[in-house]
């Protein structure tokens, strides 16, 4: 019969050999065995109690001795025929923790757990750019969606959808949000805040551009911004459109932060669909969109045809079709040159058109 130093030893071998995945169906039901005969468990009780006192882990929690250690032994059950060994204790060995029962005074048992200490994750970004001439579509860590127009760049966290959502966006984006209650998604735009949980909405922030426009679709999504003060919970419902103007307005006390409900905002949201929708969109406005669509560089011989504008719907055109179309719609003329567009006005025909 083996002693308590015997029994304690081969404890701790088959102990190590399971951690490191290396037990035969043999040593589990060895194992078993130990845990099953009353003499060789209290041995093993006394093992861990020498453990703990030599490793001094803070208490967890508080447990009856005899309720534990008997729902312990009666846990461990060997599968012969797949050689695994499942019990309260392994278990959590096989989970790089060790849970370790000892005895204390007349009647109490405490659990404590030991878990490897890592080292903090170091903080890595990915960042997803869509070229001018080209548009995105991206499913994040948390299956939320997002589609990026030209010339966007969005950039999250290795630590998204585990510690935030958190996302910076430079351009226009799309984002139809997965639902997590418990895991807000925010989108920093040039430092303005658009925090939702489960919706969908359109935010344009390019860098060059005067204001941010945020398009809310379907849900509810609260504003705010990271270093001013703009006001106190702020949300957008459905079909409504928030403009943030990123500079103070000089003389003409205009606000901020403008709210309209009730929008179509189809115009807004288009893009997504490759379509353009205008209404009465000025020509030099609407360079600014073609220039990114189609990654050339629009220039205009007379100040005057810049103010002209274009109503209609642009479907999957190419670049000299829609050019085309806005040399029917207004008294201009245009030559492509590599990535270079020239638009001129046309005097033969300036008089059959009005300038609004």
């Amino acid at each position: 019969m083996r002693n308590k130093e015997e029994i304690q030893g081969r404890f701790k071998e088959l102990q190590d050999r399971f951690g490191r995945g290396e037990c035969s169906v043999s040593e589990l039901e060895e194992l078993e065995l130990l845990m099953e005969d009353e003499r060789s468990a209290d041995h093993i009780q006394q093992h861990m109690y020498a453990e703990l006192e030599e490793a001094q882990y803070p208490t967890v929690h508080t447990f009856n001795k005899s309720k534990l250690f008997d729902k312990i032994k009666g846990e461990i059950v060997v599968d012969k025929k797949e050689g695994k060994l499942r019990s309260l204790y392994l278990k959590l060995v096989q989970a790089a923790a060790i849970l370790i029962v000892f005895v204390l005074g007349a009647g109490s048992l405490f659990v404590y757990e030991r878990v490897t200490a890592e080292k903090p994750q170091p903080t890595s970004y990915c960042e997803i750019y869509a070229p001018l001439g080209s548009k995105s579509k991206v499913v994040l860590p948390d299956n939320s969606i997002v589609w990026l127009n030209a010339g966007s760049r969005l950039k999250y966290s290795n630590l998204f959808n585990q510690v935030d959502r958190n996302l910076t966006l430079e351009g226009e984006g799309y984002f139809k949000v997965a639902k997590n209650k418990k895991i807000p998604f925010r989108v920093d735009a040039d430092h303005f805040i658009v925090e939702a949980v489960g919706t969908e909405f359109n935010v344009r922030a390019y860098k060059e551009d005067e204001a941010i426009v945020t398009s809310l679709v379907e849900g509810k999504v609260k504003l705010e911004h990271a270093s001013e003060k703009i006001a106190d919970n702020i949300y957008l419902n459905p079909n409504h459109k928030a403009t943030f103007y990123k500079n103070k307005s000089k003389g003409n006390n205009r606000p901020r932060l403008i709210i309209r409900p009730n929008v179509d905002l189809s115009p807004n949201i288009a893009w997504k669909n490759n379509q353009l929708i205008l209404n009465k969109e000025r020509l030099e406005d609407l360079s600014v969109d073609l220039e990114r669509m189609y990654d050339c560089k629009i220039h205009f011989n007379s100040e005057e045809i810049k103010s002209y504008m274009f109503s209609g719907t642009i479907t999957d055109m190419g670049l000299n079709e829609i050019l085309d179309v806005i040399k029917l719609s207004t008294p201009v003329n245009y030559e492509v040159k590599g990535k270079d567009v020239y638009i001129g006005r046309d005097n033969k025909r300036i008089g059959k058109f009005k300038k609004y």
